[in-house]
């Protein structure tokens, strides 16, 4: 018997035996299932600026072209074990990976949130954090005004499937005129 993926359901089972004489037993029990299937995981990216000092953790952030950004994606599971995780990060164009990963506090773990990164299995209620920076393309990568980079990460896991979450840049490029010999 194979139960179907129901939380809190309850089954009366029989099961009854014949030998070669004929001869027969039976038992019942009852069966509750809880569908492992049913774990929570939270996962939240965040952004700060570490060139201009903003050390708030925030889903968007100012920065000037040539900035360097930290991004953080923090994974929680709920009361049960999620299995499998896997967080991929492709860079929007004008964001350069600049390294400094950490997985859990594990300074200069190595690879590139790119083409992911294994986190495994996180316990119930358990949290795990990826952080790495990146450095805003210069100037000229820039049409005048402002631009917003969406950064987004894919989340994957035997449980909850695929998620995605994302933080911003919103980059300013401004004009800076320099002095000149222009008599006034």
């Amino acid at each position: 018997f194979t139960a179907p993926n129901n939380n809190n359901q309850s089954y009366n089972c029989s099961l009854t035996v014949t030998n070669s004489y004929s001869l027969s037993a039976s038992d019942t029990m009852v069966v509750n299932t809880n569908n492992s299937n049913s774990g929570t995981l939270t996962a939240i990216k965040q952004v700060i600026n570490l060139t201009s000092g903003n050390l708030n953790w925030a889903s968007s952030v100012n920065a000037n072209p040539g900035d360097v950004l930290t991004f953080a994606i923090t994974l929680q599971a709920g009361n049960q074990d999620i299995h499998n995780v896997m967080a991929r990060d492709i860079l929007p164009a004008n964001l350069i990976y600049k390294g400094n990963l950490i997985v859990n506090a594990s300074i200069n773990y190595s690879g590139s949130p790119a083409p992911g990164i294994n986190v495994g299995t996180i316990p119930a209620n358990g949290i795990e954090v990826i952080a790495y920076q990146v450095q805003v393309a210069p100037s000229t990568n820039f049409v005048y005004g402002t631009t917003t980079l969406t950064n987004s990460a894919t989340i994957t896991s035997t449980e909850k499937g695929t998620q995605t979450v994302s933080a911003s840049a919103i980059v300013n490029n401004s004009l800076t005129y320099g002095a000149t010999t222009i008599a006034t």
